[in-house]
């Protein structure tokens, strides 16, 4: 069954088949994903438009997760230095990343407060120059043997024959496994229910985490669950976002943290830091004062009612 007509955009999931062995799904999971982390790689390097390298890095994360949940299905001799290029490429893009989402963030709330958003202007400078020798460190690796060494390898994974790559000889289809993976996902969100009362930052963190693990593994077998899914996919990615926004808080925090340690002698970059230290604080509190109302919408029937109709639809391959 197929939910192209349900695809916000062509080609947002990976085509795959209900009848194929989770050998041959997971390597087309994984291709399709490399293959947006290189049609990024271009705008990644030439650094114009920040959007290029977030793609470029979810296409890493979502590989990693997928990694992770075909990990037992893969020879082990084959799969190793595909896991340890994904983490290496992912820290490498993702260092950039965080100094991205500080500055746009910053930004944004200095051009919607021309006057009283000035006082941003030494965070912004400071976390400018802090991201010039990230970003070169990160243009160095892309261009490195290494790199290139671990996409010749990722390439040839993706052309191999599901005996070369393969763990064992008896490969199940993946509408047999697709079912558990995701209810496995499922039970680790709603394990979190027990420390929501009264969350640390920590806990909301490693939900977050949770969460795109639920909501990728879902998207990794869109194209053969029924028509419910989509409805599932749009609520987790409204939590995700959610949680996204207290967790770029929380990074904000730590970060001017680091600047307001003794020993700063620039007072302009000290008293700004301190000024957007109080915003973000507050910020933090109403997003994670709103978050309880934003986790019963999943919490409900409803999420898990649609997820086992989109699931069931395996039933009748």
């Amino acid at each position: 069954m197929v939910n192209s007509l349900l695809a916000p955009t062509p080609q947002k999931y990976p085509p795959i088949d209900a009848d194929s062995s989770i050998v041959i799904v997971g390597q087309q999971v994984l291709g399709f994903h490399f293959s947006r982390m290189v049609e990024n790689e271009a705008g990644t390097i030439l650094g114009e438009d920040i959007e290029a390298l977030h793609d470029m890095r979810v296409a890493t994360r979502r590989m990693r997760t997928a990694a992770n949940l075909f990990r037992e299905d893969f020879n082990p001799n084959a799969f190793q230095i595909i896991r340890k290029g994904l983490r290496k490429t992912g820290k490498r893009l993702g260092r950039v990343r965080d100094l991205d989402v500080l500055l746009e963030n910053a930004q944004i709330l200095y051009e919607s407060q021309p006057q009283n958003g000035k006082y941003l202007e030494p965070i912004i400078e400071h976390w400018l120059n802090e991201r010039q020798p990230v970003r070169r460190r990160m243009l160095v690796y892309l261009e490195s043997e290494k790199y290139r060494s671990f996409k010749d390898h990722f390439h040839g994974f993706l052309n191999a024959t599901e005996a070369q790559i393969q763990r064992r000889n008896d490969n199940p289809a993946a509408r047999q496994k697709a079912p558990g993976w995701i209810h496995d996902h499922l039970e680790n969100v709603r394990s979190y229910q027990q420390v929501l009362t009264n969350p640390s930052l920590r806990d909301l963190h490693t939900l977050r985490i949770a969460f795109k693990g639920l909501r990728y593994t879902i998207e990794f077998f869109y194209e053969i669950l029924g028509q419910e899914v989509y409805s599932c996919i749009e609520l987790l990615k409204t939590i995700q976002d959610h949680l996204g926004e207290i967790n770029d808080a929380r990074v904000a925090l730590e970060r001017l943290d680091a600047i307001l340690e003794p020993g700063n002698l620039r007072n302009d970059l000290h008293a700004a830091a301190a000024q957007y230290q109080a915003q973000q604080q507050d910020q933090l509190a109403n997003l994670i004062e709103r978050f309880p109302a934003t986790w019963n919408q999943f919490a409900g029937s409803e999420f898990e009612q649609n997820l086992n109709r989109a699931l069931s639809s395996l039933s009748k391959f």
